[in-house]
């Protein structure tokens, strides 16, 4: 009786297990929605190696990572101010699209951030402070997902030459116009970082955007509206810099409304995995 039920409770584990990674899309577009693909959330987090309380916005975003796992993604902008290099902090994290990023969000201050680029509009800021990315975020997880996103890639370890095709499937029938964005980020940065009135020699950067792989603002997709069923498919080319360390990096694929800003589905993947 007692190995009866350990069997149950194994297959009910078996079927409990979450799709993130590898969701199987068997039943997309099926009345109810998809229940097997998951919701993935982008939380842009603009930051600056000179701002005293970023590290604590950051150990927020970790805590959030933690919760949420694979249904979270962080991204971390160096830009403004408190990114700039100086004697004391001369690690230049700053990217010519985060900056341009931090400008048309009418960026402000740091720490600050975006969750899903919700609550857009071109007359005022909608970048939000740390203390409500978590309500913001809860708000987002558990609603279906329009977009499936699947990220391959191919790393060459000679020339660092790193190809990525990325496939976007329609999960409902939507009108509008839609685009997708490919980033590319870094973890394990050791580089000075203020914190308080204290200046942290050996602190670890993590999820620090590098480059844009289809520029700041990525490019067409789903033109007209998401389809369901409907298979797009994107293929990128990158070149790493020789300090990147291919191990500590990420992609990260979105879909947003092309209007709106909004983004309905992210997605991840290490380079080296």
């Amino acid at each position: 009786m007692r190995t009866f039920l350990k069997l149950i409770f194994l297959a009910s584990t078996a079927v409990a297990c979450d799709y993130i990674s590898d969701p199987v899309k068997s039943q997309t577009g099926l009345p109810g929605g998809n229940q097997e693909i998951k919701r993935v959330v982008l939380l842009e987090e603009f930051t600056g190696h000179q701002c005293q309380n970023c590290p604590d916005a950051h150990s927020a975003a970790n805590v959030l990572k933690d919760q949420y796992g694979d249904q979270l993604v962080i991204v971390a902008i160096h830009a403004g101010n408190f990114a700039n290099v100086s004697a004391d902090y001369p690690y230049d994290f700053r990217t010519p699209a985060g900056n341009e990023l931090f400008s048309f969000f009418n960026g402000f201050a740091v720490p600050s951030g975006m969750i899903n680029r919700m609550d857009y509009s071109p007359s005022r800021t909608q970048l939000k402070t740390f203390s409500s990315w978590s309500s913001l975020i809860a708000e987002e997880i558990n609603k279906e997902p329009d977009v499936d996103i699947k990220i391959s890639k191919d790393y060459n370890t000679q020339n660092r030459q790193l190809t990525v095709t990325i496939q976007v499937k329609g999960l409902k029938t939507q009108i509008g116009n839609y685009r997708l964005s490919v980033f590319l980020t870094e973890s394990g940065i050791i580089a000075p970082q203020k914190h308080g009135s204290q200046r942290i020699e050996n602190y670890i950067h993590n999820s620090v955007l590098r480059a844009a792989l289809n520029g700041t603002y990525g490019e067409p997709v789903f033109v007209g509206g998401i389809e369901i069923n409907k298979i797009e498919t994107h293929t990128y080319s990158i070149t790493l810099q020789s300090e990147w360390v291919a191990e500590n990096c990420e992609l990260i694929a979105f879909v947003y409304d092309q209007d709106s800003y909004y983004v309905h589905q992210a997605a991840r993947k290490y380079v080296r995995q």
